[in-house]
């Protein structure tokens, strides 16, 4: 089964973070999610989706 998690980057100093891996039942928040925090970070940080 895929999972997926929130992973990002802040464009101010470079550092690479992620969140907890959820099942692929959660990709549809986790894309919502995504797109809400770029909008409200969009001058700090980067948010995607990644899997595995």
């Amino acid at each position: 089964m895929v999972q997926y998690r929130i992973e990002w980057k802040s464009k101010l100093t470079g550092y690479t973070s992620h969140g907890d891996w959820f099942n692929s039942n959660k990709k549809e928040m986790l894309n919502d999610t995504i797109i809400s925090m770029n909008k409200k970070y969009c001058n700090d940080i980067y948010h995607w989706l990644a899997s595995k």
